[in-house]
């Protein structure tokens, strides 16, 4: 069996921006949530954290309301 690399890429454009989705999920689950629903999240703001001393933050990744939150998921409209 004879494997071929190849340096050549049909991505020779280069890195494009594309738009906001009109919803972003996020799974929540066993995450402390630091915000409610109907409330506004600006894009880099704390959103939910880990419960151990070990965890890490969760920033919303774009600014939007949040509009549906439940044990396993956060619903943002964008």
């Amino acid at each position: 069996m004879k494997i071929h690399y190849s340096l050549k890429s049909e991505l020779q454009g280069g890195i494009t921006d594309i738009s906001a989705p009109d919803e972003l999920n996020i799974q929540v689950r066993n995450l402390v949530l630091k915000t409610a629903k109907g409330k506004k999240v600006e894009r880099g703001g704390l959103i939910a954290e880990r419960p151990s001393k070990f965890g890490g933050a969760y920033h919303a990744p774009f600014s939007g309301k949040v509009a549906v939150v439940d044990h396993h998921r956060m619903n943002i409209k964008c």
